[in-house]
Parts: structure tokens; sequence; C-alpha cells
């Protein structure tokens, strides 16, 4: 019984102890977005790509410049964004943050998800995702 009750125990501890580690990340994230976004209004795409992780800049490869480019070309520029969601996964390599954010554009709203990993005390992109909500029927 007392084995089953320190079980339990430690298992709220770790639970809050994660709630605790995840509020405390909510700042690097919008941070790493803000900042991306910045980038973005002034089209410095290269520094995107030069600040991500190895395996952002292996996936993308040179489509990335394309990409940005096309998302400023049709929806303009950010003017402001809200995290709808973020995640906090430990990973071997440091704590990952997953994020959703919806984005208000000059000429539209766009869905965006971010993949950073928390090197230090700085955030890099691992991957990104962008899509337009569906229309009203």
């Amino acid at each position: 019984m007392m084995a089953a009750r320190r079980f339990v125990l430690s298992t709220c501890m770790f639970a809050l102890a994660s709630c605790a580690q995840e509020r405390d990340m909510s700042p690097l994230a919008r941070g790493a977005v803000d900042e991306f976004h910045a980038r973005l209004k002034n089209r410095q795409y290269e520094a995107i790509f030069a600040a991500a992780t190895e395996d952002f800049r292996r996936s993308m490869g040179t489509t990335t410049s394309a990409l940005f480019a096309r998302i400023s070309t049709t929806l303009g520029v950010p003017v402001s964004s809200q995290l709808t969601r973020l995640q906090v996964n430990h990973m071997t390599r440091g704590p990952s943050l997953q994020v959703q954010c919806q984005t208000q554009y000059t000429r539209g709203v766009l869905y965006e998800q971010f993949t950073w990993r928390v090197e230090r005390d700085r955030v890099r992109l691992v991957a990104y995702g962008a899509g337009i909500p569906a229309p009203d029927r």
C-alpha cells in the first residue's frame, strides 16, 4: 500500500514538473516564432535557412527561399500571430518544441506548424509547415 502511494505521489510530481517546464518554454517558443516572422517580413530567407538545424537544411534544400517568397507574395507580411498549441518533447538532444500558430498576414491567414530544437539558450528550426484555412461553405 505504501509503495502504491509513493508511485502515485511521484507520478503527480513528475506531471507537475512537466507542466512547469512547458510553461517555462512558452517565452522561448514565442520568441522563436516572432524572430522567424521578423525575418520573413524583411525577406531574410537565407537567415532563416542559416539559423536552422542541419536536418532542416538537408530536408528543405534550395526550396526554402522559394517557399518563403511564395508565402510573402501570396499573403504579404505577417501582422500578428497567436500560439494555438505548444508541446514540449524531451529528447536525447534536448527539448523539442512543437508549436502551432494562427498567423494573420496582410492578405490572409496562415496556419503554421514549427518544430524547434532547444540548444542551450537558443532555439533552432527543425521543421516548418503551413496551410491556409479551408473556405467556409
